[in-house]
């Protein structure tokens, strides 16, 4: 089989969300739901596999897993670049998948990092480096802006940090 790594975490209480992603070229990933109610003994309660991309990013909001990552675009007609954001409905208190979610085109090559504020997502994508912030209420883009080699986003009282690799931002 192929490798995996964890490349991020979130918690809500005691439950954390754990992203993975190929070690090397490809796309493959996935995402464990993980009891850490016991910190001694923590248990993964619930996983999704896949095949086809890999998972940068996750945060958790409203029993839903948003998630940020980078797919096999052949298995995804009308893509127009392998970034990807999308979320993953979640039942019993967000230990459990539902099996619903939805997956959406970004701009640029990997989508590496997320976080939401209100009803609002903001998205970087590393490389070819862009900023999207996306309504999760209309699941549309509502801005996009280059900015090089992002790599990660934070938000604090409607203030955005960016994180780059170029020494340059």
């Amino acid at each position: 089989g192929q490798e995996i790594q964890a490349s991020h975490v979130d918690a809500n209480g005691s439950v954390a969300y754990v992203a993975y992603n190929q070690r090397l070229d490809g796309y493959v990933g996935g995402i464990e739901i993980v009891d850490v109610s016991n910190a001694l003994n923590p248990s993964v309660v619930s996983q999704v596999l896949f095949p086809d991309r890999d998972i940068s990013s996750v945060t958790y909001h409203n029993n839903r897993l948003y998630f940020v990552g980078a797919c096999h675009m052949p298995n995804y007609p009308g893509f127009t670049t392998p970034a990807i954001f999308g979320y993953l409905d979640l039942t019993n208190n967000g230990t459990q998948f539902a099996g619903t979610g939805r997956t959406f085109n970004m701009p640029g090559r990997v989508a590496t990092d997320l976080t939401i504020d209100g009803n609002r997502a903001y998205i970087t994508s590393g490389n070819d480096g862009v900023f999207v912030t996306f309504d999760l209420t209309s699941e549309t883009v509502v801005s996009s802006n280059g900015f090089a080699d992002l790599r990660s986003v934070a938000v604090n009282n409607s203030t955005v940090a960016l994180y780059s690799g170029d020494s340059k931002l």
